[in-house]
């Protein structure tokens, strides 16, 4: 295979008026982000991802704000089961905030240009009048903006919802003091007084024909605008060395691994979906539903721009791996590890239980935020959230996380989910996300095949562990039956069938989720599920839908179908920058679902889900291009440098037969699926080995370090 990398990335391009910031260039580092764009006036929207209202809600407080008194009123009394534990979300608060925009006395024509470069987060802005250009640093929480003469003024907006004193509506708000605006000099700045969490603003610094931009936040706002000032004049001093390291960062993030794939729109996608993590999973906080791109259009943002992490949150860090993004992925499980002390609060007050009790939709300090709460206070969805730990640990193979970091994590959920069982003789109700919705339908009277997925994995991965670090395993031997109708499909549950066309496939979460049921071992299962699936169709889908589709055909090796489904997202549900839009909102009659509401998750699972037609790693198992349409096997296929169990690294092509090569580090046992072929050449440590094997075997290669030029 051939080393050399090179930075294919696309450059997004429009022209004429942008008017609404959903259809805008975006700037991110991670921490600190960026919408560009304009109808009249040159807007830039602002964002910082710890930019929150974390008041608790009132609800919160109350004494029967409790486990024990949901199931009570999941049973007797369901209007006030509603009232406390759904309506809560109503409140304005905690929500993620909006920082407020800039706004350049600019105008914006049918001629304006725009542009920005993927590989390095570089825009332009080009008119008659003016040509910009900036970026934000990698870095620094930064916005550059470059070739901007001094007499452009620049003024802020800031939402309407910050200061509105409504409590429900469309207008409901956070009632804040009335921003205040100071000129000083070459500086600029806002401030935003809030409640309970100090003071946020935006700070400009003028100097030469550039501006220099930052959101700040502290509960001392004079040191805090200081410590801006401060950011703002080194950077304009430094800024060529700070570019330097911006550019190369960029370039260290997308060296990990490159692919190379006959589809334009399809590759399109993929690129802003590697841009997209990269902006947002780079520094304290992982990517929330919107990231640092809240939406700016004056109103609360949607579903409080929060943290879902019943599915939303897992579609955001599932595609790092394979792509090697360790240092970006890791952002997550560092979060998680820092939350541990308010998971054990939350389990204590909550759920009455020792370990962890990781809320299914949370605030970014991990408050209970409620709001369809089968699913959103359902403790299995810890379980989910928790699996990010053995996920790193699977890929990177660090032995020490393992000890230090994921047993002790997982085994702090287990506390928690066998606490509650204990006391109830089982999981305290059953649900399955988001199947019956908000209504009496959505819980079942007997365990969803949800809830049994978690569990088996949960128990399967600790007793792993056990084995694995030589210490007593008291979690062996638990194992609950999924409910399987006569057809041989998966149930929802044992009272109930997956029966119409429904978002969310989590009632075979089990499948490729978790890997519980692989196709080595049950592959016909799988595939009658994936056919019930197609049955029902997708009228009732959204954007995610449709990604997670094409894993599950991945997964059982079905490329046609893989390919089918990304391309029925990138058609009908991706706006043209690359944001997904949730629902058909072209309607092309994929969907009927209205819910016109861009979030990051989608876009990014977008990127596994092409990875998992390149390369399958089910449970470690290598498998080369297991899910490629003809079309790709005819025009040739490649990519480089995806990983797979234990840090391996492997490169591959597909045309006219397929050579690969795997670089394994930690020198651990290899495992491919063989659909290379019934004679296998391969060249390992510099001597050739023929191997025999049947198509569809599993070839373990012991102590090898390098595997070259496999061939059919």
């Amino acid at each position: 295979m051939d080393d050399c990398f090179s930075l294919d990335l696309p450059i997004l391009k429009k022209d004429g008026r942008i008017s609404e910031w959903v259809d805008a260039l975006m700037l991110g580092n991670g921490f600190f982000g960026a919408l560009l764009y304009g109808k009249n006036k040159l807007m830039f929207s602002l964002d910082r991802i710890d930019l929150w209202d974390t008041r608790p809600y009132e609800v919160s407080k109350r004494k029967d704000f409790t486990f024990d008194s949901m199931l009570n009123y999941i049973k007797n009394d369901w209007d006030k089961y509603i009232d406390v534990f759904d309506n809560c979300y109503n409140s304005p608060y905690p929500s993620k905030l909006h920082a407020g925009s800039i706004v350049l006395d600019l105008e914006i024509d049918d001629d304006t240009e725009w542009s920005l470069d993927l590989s390095d987060g570089k825009f332009k802005v080009v008119s008659s009048d003016y040509k910009l250009n900036g970026y934000i640093d990698k870095n620094k929480d930064v916005l550059v903006i470059l070739g901007l003469r001094k007499d452009i003024k620049i003024d802020f907006s800031m939402p309407e919802y910050l200061t509105s004193n409504e409590i429900d509506g469309p207008n409901k708000g956070l009632g804040y003091e009335k921003t205040l605006f100071v000129e000083e000099g070459d500086f600029s700045y806002s401030v935003q007084k809030t409640i309970i969490d100090g003071y946020f603003g935006i700070v400009i610094y003028r100097a030469d024909n550039a501006a220099y931009v930052t959101v700040y936040k502290g509960n001392d706002d004079k040191k805090a605008i200081e410590e801006a000032k401060d950011l703002l004049k080194e950077y304009h001093l430094y800024r060529n060395s700070f570019l330097i390291k911006h550019i190369e960062n960029w370039r260290e993030y997308y060296s990990t691994s490159s692919i190379s794939i006959p589809d334009k729109e399809l590759k399109r996608q993929y690129d802003l979906g590697r841009y997209f993590f990269g902006c947002n999973s780079n520094h304290d906080y992982p990517v929330s539903l919107q990231g640092v791109w809240t939406k700016n259009d004056g109103q609360m943002p949607p579903w409080k721009g929060d943290y879902h992490a019943d599915i939303n949150l897992q579609m955001s860090y599932e595609s790092y791996m394979k792509n090697g993004n360790f240092l970006e992925g890791k952002v997550v499980i560092d979060y998680l590890w820092r939350m541990r002390h308010k998971y054990k609060e939350n389990a204590k007050t909550f759920c009455e239980t020792d370990g962890y009790f990781i809320p299914g939709v949370m605030s970014i300090d991990g408050q209970i935020l409620g709001g369809w709460p089968m699913y959103s206070i359902n403790p299995a969805c810890g379980i989910w959230t928790a699996k990010a730990f053995d996920d790193y640990y699977r890929y990177t193979g660090d032995i020490d996380f393992l000890k230090e970091y994921a047993f002790p994590f997982l085994s702090e959920v287990e506390k928690n989910i066998s606490g509650l069982m204990e006391r109830y003789g089982g999981l305290p109700f059953h649900s399955s996300p988001e199947l019956g919705d908000n209504s009496k339908d959505s819980i079942f009277s007997t365990q969803s095949n949800f809830e049994t997925g978690l569990l088996n994995y949960l128990y399967r991965t600790l007793s792993e562990y056990c084995s694995i670090l030589g210490i007593e395993d008291k979690y062996k031997d638990k194992k609950w039956e999924y409910s399987i109708n006569d057809k041989g499909e998966m149930r929802i549950c044992e009272s109930k069938d997956y029966s119409e066309s429904h978002r969310h496939f989590s009632h075979i979460l089990s499948e490729k989720n978790l890997e519980n049921l692989t196709p080595f071992e049950n592959y016909d299962q799988i595939c009658r599920d994936f056919a019930v699936l197609e049955k029902y169709g997708t009228s009732e889908w959204v954007a995610f839908s449709f990604t997670e589709m094409s894993q599950f055909a991945s997964y059982i090796g079905k490329g046609e179908e893989a390919y089918k489904y990304l391309d029925i997202f990138v058609k009908a549900f991706v706006n043209d920058n690359g944001f997904d839009m949730n629902e058909d909102f072209k309607h092309l009659g994929y969907s009927e679902i209205s819910s016109h509401a861009f979030t990051l998750d989608a876009d990014i699972a977008f990127v596994k889900s092409i990875n998992d037609m390149l390369l399958g790693t089910v449970r470690g198992v290598i498998c080369l291009f297991p899910a490629i349409p003809q079309k790709w096997k005819d025009e040739g296929v490649s990519f480089t440098n995806l990983r797979g169990f234990n840090s391996t690294m492997i490169s591959a092509s597909h045309k006219d037969g397929i050579r690969f090569e795997i670089v394994n580090p930690l020198n651990k046992p290899i495992k491919i699926y063989n659909n290379l072929g019934e004679t296998i050449k391969l060249e390992i440590d510099g001597q050739i080995r023929t191997i025999n094997a049947k198509l569809g075997d599993i070839i373990e290669l012991e102590g090898c370090k390098i595997v070259r030029r496999g061939a059919m």
